[in-house]
């Protein structure tokens, strides 16, 4: 499985199905499109939603059986996301950067 590597997601999010032009204002958009949410809580919930999941990866050790490599995807997705870019490809030099708790 993570040998190989597909860009197309199974469903769109605001429209794109290619991950690496996902940004943070995609998932915002995306979930305001579903009016389920109040004003602004699309944003407040993406916004918390990567401080937590970048948090997580930082207290968490990649259990038996998972490639090291795909925490080092994730980091690169959720910095990229927090940073307001698309997530794009990931260079082969980045390394992980843990955040101090």
């Amino acid at each position: 499985m993570w040998g190989f590597s597909h860009v197309n997601l199974a469903l769109a999010i605001d429209n794109s199905f290619d991950h690496r032009r996902i940004s943070a204002a995609h998932l915002i958009r995306e979930a305001e499109r579903w009016n389920a949410l109040g004003t602004g809580e699309a944003e407040r919930i993406v916004t918390s939603t990567l401080a937590d999941f970048a948090k997580t990866l930082d207290r968490v050790t990649v259990p038996p059986g998972v490639p090291a490599r795909a925490a080092v995807q994730l980091a690169w997705n959720v910095e990229r996301l927090q940073a307001g870019g698309e997530i794009g490809e990931r260079p082969s030099a980045y390394r992980r950067r843990r955040r101090r708790p």
